[in-house]
C-alpha cells in the first residue's frame, strides 16, 4: 500500500499522484473517503483552525499612569 510504504506521511494528493504514475485514476475525494473509512490519517495533517491564545481586543498593558484616552 502506498500509504504504508511512505512512512504514513502521504495524503490524498500524493497518493493520487502515485496512483497516476501506475496508470490508475482515482479522485482525491474518493481517496479521502477511503482513508476516512479505514481510519488512515497522515502524520502531517494540519488543523484547519487554530484559536488565538489571547483575545485580540484585550489590553495587554495596564494603565499605570492613569491617562485618559481621548479619541476624536
Amino acid at each position: 500500500m502506498i500509504f504504508q510504504e511512505n512512512r504514513k506521511v502521504y495524503g490524498t494528493r500524493r497518493i493520487k499522484d502515485a496512483l497516476e504514475k501506475t496508470d490508475q485514476t482515482v479522485s482525491r475525494r474518493r481517496l479521502g473517503r477511503f482513508m476516512k473509512k479505514l481510519g488512515i490519517v497522515s502524520k502531517y495533517t494540519q488543523a484547519s483552525y487554530k484559536p488565538m491564545s489571547t483575545q485580540p481586543n484585550e489590553e495587554s498593558v495596564r494603565n499605570v499612569l492613569n491617562r485618559e484616552k481621548n479619541f476624536k
